[in-house]
């Protein structure tokens, strides 16, 4: 039992930390004063993103293992934890949110669908998208923390999404300098995402609203600032955001294909084609 739990905090700890590194050093180059809180969460949100699509090319690769997750992570952090050693570390407040998380997590597996969960282990098993499929992007980051400490490590990362898309909000209410409006957007984004999970089992809602939520934020400074350093973030926000679209072409076609259709015959096409976990003609 212990066990089991050390690995639910090293999966999604590992996984928090190594996007929120992997954050930090691509917005290393930004000259914009951003306050403590909202430069932080931006770095989660932008180092999620560009994991989610780190993922997405071992995936494509067949390179989805827990070895080359646990490598690249560490290969991450070093060079993180030693960016972070010239600079200021976060306040202690940021310890306390990140215990809470760890905390309610291990207790709060129901955070991630049974849909998803199957989903994550068809991939980990295939060790890439051979015959199996996530059905968004975000799940991608799911799968890096599923692959150490299974489903109560992905819950971890589910909440940690719900957590940073809240204070974002309320971040924004500042920046705007509406914070009575920022506070009232943080409680309906929060309890609305814990709603529409609770009504359809979408586990990747809560990733998606942080994305969304840090692509409209930085795109609001650039238009005000002209900053060029936001363009790379921005653009690694867009490409996670349209990862899913680069894996459903295929489902869909899989699909509307007929079975009598002459491409399901051809064993390239077929392989191409297939739906999910079906097993390929001889």
């Amino acid at each position: 039992m212990m066990l089991s739990f050390v690995y639910i905090l090293f999966g999604g700890l590992i996984t928090i930390a190594t996007a929120w590194f992997l954050g930090t050093l691509l917005l290393r180059k930004i000259s914009t004063t951003l306050g403590e809180i909202e430069a932080q969460l931006l770095a989660f949100a932008t180092g999620s993103a560009c994991l989610s699509v780190i993922v997405f090319a071992l995936c494509a690769a067949g390179l989805a293992r827990k070895g080359v997750f646990l490598a690249a992570g560490l290969l991450i952090d070093l060079f993180g934890v030693a960016y972070r050693m010239r600079q200021p570390w976060p306040r202690a407040w940021i310890l306390g949110v990140l215990a809470v998380v760890c905390v309610v997590s291990p207790a709060a597996p129901g955070l991630i669908s049974a849909a998803t969960i199957h989903r994550l282990s068809l991939v980990d098993r295939a060790h890439g998208f051979n015959g199996a499929y996530l059905s968004d992007g975000v799940e991608l980051l799911f799968l890096y923390a599923f692959a150490f400490g299974r489903q109560s490590a992905a819950a971890l990362v589910n909440i940690s999404f719900l957590v940073s898309v809240t204070l974002l909000m309320l971040c924004y209410g500042r920046r705007i300098r509406y914070p009575v409006a920022g506070a009232a957007g943080a409680i309906f984004t929060g309890s609305s995402l814990l709603f529409a999970f609770r009504e359809w089992r979408t586990s990747g809602d809560m990733g998606t609203a942080l994305l969304l939520l840090a692509l409209f934020y930085m795109l609001q400074i650039w238009v005000g600032q002209r900053e060029p350093g936001w363009l790379g973030p921005i653009g690694i926000l867009a490409l996670a955001l349209i990862v899913p679209w680069m894996i459903f072409p295929r489902q869909i076609l899989s699909y509307l294909s007929p079975p009598s259709h002459s491409a399901w015959h051809c064993p390239i096409c077929h392989g191409f084609l297939r739906r999910p976990g079906q097993r390929p003609t001889t």
